[in-house]
């Protein structure tokens, strides 16, 4: 006998509220994938372009559905054009570099060219972060260490100790976020941790951001700024 799918069982207003709701989340959905889609191509040095955008209802008038992003050639790739503006610098914060590459005269289209900044340094192994949200350039030839060298007494391989939270990382945030309009990425991660929130994660400020990224709870309200939805903010 065939198994009945459990939302045969649902009733038809629950089901219609769900089709709803998810339809409502559509313009975001197609908005977010354009997004990814030029990163993409930033990351990939402008080499191709990014995928045409599929075209929601109320689209602007004059715009042709499908029509791509004009794509932006650059002399130098972006991992290229960041090593030469960090080569005269002792370090540099995420925002400085993004605005020190594009006054060096790289040309980027992208909403989000910042986030594109900041992935690249974290990937490019020439870099290392140096501090929040702070990143320098590795010294030229110098090999990367194979392993950190042990503290006296740590046995190599030792697992770090893991952290206990009385709140898991969404709901930490979304307390930091009710009484505030809307907050950065890195100021969100530096009020979570002053609310009491412990962490041994290097790359925490990344948590952060994927935490507001994947969260319902919370909408990009600018370029990495994140407030927390009216529905979800007490009374």
């Amino acid at each position: 006998m065939p198994r009945q799918s459990k939302l045969a069982k649902l009733p038809l207003a629950s089901l219609q509220a769900e089709i709803q709701r998810r339809q409502e989340l559509l313009p975001k959905l197609l908005k977010e994938r354009d997004e990814l889609n030029a990163w993409i191509a930033e990351l990939e040095g402008s080499a191709g372009e990014p995928a045409p955008a599929a075209q929601p209802e109320g689209k602007k008038p004059g715009r042709k559905p499908g029509r791509k992003a004009k794509r932006v050639k650059n002399a130098l790739s972006l991992p290229e054009a960041l090593a030469s503006v960090f080569a005269g610098k002792e370090k540099l914060g995420v925002g400085e570099a993004a605005e020190a590459v594009l006054a060096t005269g790289y040309k980027s289209n992208s909403k989000i060219f910042r986030t594109i900044v900041n992935q690249m340094l974290l990937k490019d192994k020439r870099f290392k972060n140096v501090g929040r949200g702070e990143y320098t350039l590795k010294a030229a030839g110098k090999p990367a260490a194979k392993h950190a060298k042990a503290k006296p007494g740590r046995k190599p391989g030792r697992k770090a100790k893991r952290v206990k939270n009385a709140l898991g990382l969404p709901d930490a945030l979304a307390a930091v976020f009710a009484d505030k309009e809307k907050m950065g990425i890195a100021e969100a991660a530096d009020a979570v941790q002053a609310a009491g929130y412990k962490t041994n994660s290097k790359g925490f400020r990344k948590m952060v951001n994927k935490t507001l990224c994947k969260d319902n709870r919370f909408k990009n309200v600018g370029r990495g700024e994140y407030a927390l939805k009216a529905a979800e903010k007490p009374a």
